[in-house]
């Protein structure tokens, strides 16, 4: 592997970690404010970073599942 390939997902990394929570602290506030919908759509998104941060880490997300 390309050392700016590493640089690379050091990156992305730090900045989908900040996406995380940040997103996942604006869901829990959302959630006790009852919004609902706002909360839905930050952990939405929540999960979505986690599982891109899992595809940039590993490079494919489906080795960690075993079968």
């Amino acid at each position: 592997m390309p050392w700016w390939i590493l640089i690379l997902k050091i990156v992305f990394g730090i900045i989908l970690a900040v996406v995380i929570g940040g997103a996942g602290l604006f869901g829990y506030i959302a959630w006790r404010a009852r919004a609902r919908k706002w909360s839905a759509g930050m952990f939405g998104i929540v999960a979505l970073s986690v599982f891109i941060f899992y595809w940039f880490i590993l490079g494919d997300i489906w080795s960690i599942i075993p079968f």
